[in-house]
């Protein structure tokens, strides 16, 4: 037999879960992270990178790189430990090996379009100076 459930307490409850949300997602985005119910009601986290983050996420990658710790197109168990450890000595202390993973898979997927967008197009070549790609037409 099932018990009746008072509407009005479990409105409280519903509204106090909801209040309670509310709070930590502020906290959370304070610190570049934000939280996002999935469909089972599980918690899951994600970190919102920012530009900045990208540029000291590259440059660590580029120190280990110029060390050797990237074998096969792969990087080894110690240059992620230092690529993480760099980012923390930065300032993103938040960081783990799973984020600079799933970091660099975007990035790379990123690259792929954009080299898929211009490879097959003659006229347009990546500018350093400008950090632009640019046309023979000088247009940017």
């Amino acid at each position: 037999m099932e018990k009746d459930m008072d509407p009005l307490s479990t409105q409280v409850r519903e509204d106090d879960y909801r209040e309670g949300s509310n709070i930590r997602d502020v906290i959370a985005n304070e610190i570049g992270k934000a939280i996002v119910p999935d469909s089972s009601t599980i918690v899951r986290e994600f970190t919102k990178w920012m530009d900045d983050m990208d540029f000291r996420l590259l440059t660590a990658m580029l120190d280990e790189a110029k060390l050797g710790k990237r074998v096969d197109g792969s990087w080894t168990t110690q240059a992620y430990s230092n690529i993480v450890e760099s980012l923390r000595q930065s300032g993103l202390i938040g960081i783990t090996k799973n984020n600079v993973k799933n970091r660099q898979k975007s990035i790379k997927d990123i690259w792929r379009e954009v080299h898929d967008l211009f490879s097959g197009l003659s006229g347009f070549a990546w500018d350093e100076s400008t950090k632009c790609f640019t046309t023979e037409y000088g247009m940017t």
